[in-house]
């Protein structure tokens, strides 16, 4: 019986560190029957040439900084056949018999965008199932697995679902990360850090009690079957970072549930290439310009009636930069929330 051909869409913006981590755990997977689709977004770091010298077995990927992760590769380096595309080319619709595909988008067309252009390449491939994995992930042999047997046994049973994992922090593998996604609040705009997080992996998580919660699958692992990107298209490229999740969601929730599989383990290093807001860091400008940016245009398309309780809570947000002394992370959300450029004087 055949096995459903999976597309594994990975961006990459000057992070080819993380990316190869990645690769090399990928090329580990129990699952054979896979693409490697990565979208570079014109990185300035020579990314593209390092992957390929890698690809190519003339430089070797990082080792996993986290010591227990670093089985998590293969034992002997070898060869992986791969083919270099320019997005402007995607148009051809040959098969392509390469594991690794990479696509130079040719500029910083953000996630949405620059993970569209994998997405697209992968339905051409007659790809069954995709899988939008963040570059700065490392995966186990079985997650893909227990993600697509997840999956089909839903669908045998007449259910339409999406799919997520266990993101575990990198930095600590016992730690949860989220279990699938996360929740989120209207009134607020803002969607909790993940169901889950920061609690031990030993807790007692049961996925009937998750699931009811999850209102978006994080999109550093989400596992969609075809039929998805068919009835409800690609992403809305409006959102530059943040918020492609939560509109995927809510465009699809009265055709898919969102689901995740158990023992289908992701370590993820949260905002490596963005600058996320970390328990010791504050947040990049580019982080909070796109994240308050993202938050009132999702607002504006499905919740408007929110909207100014949302500009209330982002105000708020904008006193507490002030009252931490970070007055450039102050300006970058009242810039974000008035539509100016973030680089504006």
């Amino acid at each position: 019986m055949r096995k459903p051909k999976v597309g594994i869409v990975i961006l990459n913006w000057n992070g080819w560190k993380d990316t190869l981590e990645c690769l090399e755990s990928l090329l580990c997977s129990d699952w054979d029957n896979y693409k490697i689709i990565v979208c570079d977004n014109a990185s300035s770091d020579g990314s593209i040439d390092r992957i390929i010298a890698w690809a190519d077995c003339h430089l070797d990927a990082p080792l996993p900084q986290t010591k227990s992760l670093r089985t998590l590769r293969r034992a002997k380096p070898t060869p992986v056949s791969y083919t270099l595309i320019h997005k402007s080319n995607l148009t051809e619709t040959r098969a392509y018999d390469e594991k690794l595909i990479l696509i130079q988008n040719g500029s910083n067309l953000g996630f949405a965008a620059g993970c569209n252009s994998g997405l697209a390449f992968a339905m051409s491939q007659d790809c069954d199932y995709f899988w939008l994995l963040n570059n700065d992930t490392i995966v186990t042999p079985t997650t893909l697995a227990r993600m697509v047997e997840h999956t089909e046994a839903n669908s045998k049973r007449g259910n339409n679902v999406t799919c997520g994992s266990v993101q575990l922090y990198y930095e600590d593998p016992n730690l949860v990360q989220a279990y699938g996604g996360m929740s989120y609040n209207p009134v607020t705009g803002i969607a909790t850090a993940g169901i889950g997080d920061s609690t031990l992996l030993t807790n007692s998580y049961r996925q009937a009690d998750v699931i009811p919660k999850l209102d978006a699958i994080q999109g550093c692992s989400w596992l969609l079957p075809r039929a998805f990107l068919e009835d409800i298209g690609l992403m809305d490229e409006r959102y530059f970072l943040y918020y492609e999740e939560m509109d995927w969601s809510y465009r699809s929730r009265d055709k898919y549930a969102l689901t995740y599989a158990e023992n289908a383990y992701v370590y993820h290093k949260k905002g490596a290439s963005i600058g996320s807001k970390t328990k010791v860091n504050a947040p990049s400008l580019i982080a909070v310009y796109h994240l308050n940016r993202s938050k009132i245009i999702f607002t504006k398309k499905f919740c408007p009636w929110y909207l100014p309780s949302v500009y209330l809570a982002a105000l708020a947000q904008a006193v507490n930069f002030i009252r931490k002394q970070q007055p450039k992370q102050c300006i970058a959300l009242l810039k974000s929330l008035f539509g100016l450029n973030l680089n504006a004087n």
